[in-house]
């Protein structure tokens, strides 16, 4: 996914006709803003439907383990559900370089929407940690090692509490933008 990103940030940035030239300089680079915009939204709903596959996943484990009725995993597995549930949200409607027309203090321009790009692909990282987790204990639930199976939910817990704290950085670096 993140060659892909880099790829069409590449060939955004070095369209060269002199049509897009002169719309960049006219429209203070509307047309490029409005790209980086539409691309960031892409990866953020690629993270989102990730998110819920993996939630979906987690459902079978966590069925499993109340189908075996085994004790100190249901406030992990909560956690982990609600994690998720907080998670899609955050990225669902996050904030990405619009605000209503009363409360605008500052235009966004195209280096800070790049700074939120670059930070959202960073997470990629973290959501392909999440997918190998998250197989990983439901192989183990397949075949039947729930002692291996809580010690990946409280992995998958702790890398979820990070992805957390990092998209928590990215609404901070929108702020400055934001609020001046």
């Amino acid at each position: 996914m993140k060659s892909n990103v880099d790829k069409e940030i590449f060939e955004l940035e070095n369209r060269g006709s002199l049509l897009d030239l002169i719309e960049n300089i006219v429209l203070f680079n509307y047309a490029r803003k409005e790209n980086l915009r539409e691309l960031d939204k892409t990866l953020r709903e690629s993270y989102c439907n990730d998110l819920r596959d993996f939630r979906s996943q987690f459902n079978i484990i966590y069925e499993s383990i109340l189908n075996k009725e085994l004790s100190g995993f249901f406030e992990y597995m909560r956690d982990i559900l609600i994690l998720f549930d907080r998670l899609i949200g955050k990225i669902e409607h996050s904030f990405y370089g619009y605000t209503p027309i009363f409360e605008r203090k500052k235009k966004i321009n195209v280096n800070e929407l790049r700074i939120i790009l670059n930070h959202d692909k960073d997470l990629n990282s973290n959501v392909e940690e999440l997918k190998l987790i998250i197989e990983q204990a439901y192989e183990e639930s397949e075949n039947e090692d729930f002692e291996k199976v809580k010690n990946q939910i409280k992995k998958l817990r702790k890398k979820m509490i990070a992805l957390e704290r990092k998209w928590n950085e990215r609404e901070r670096l929108f702020m400055p933008f934001n609020n001046k």
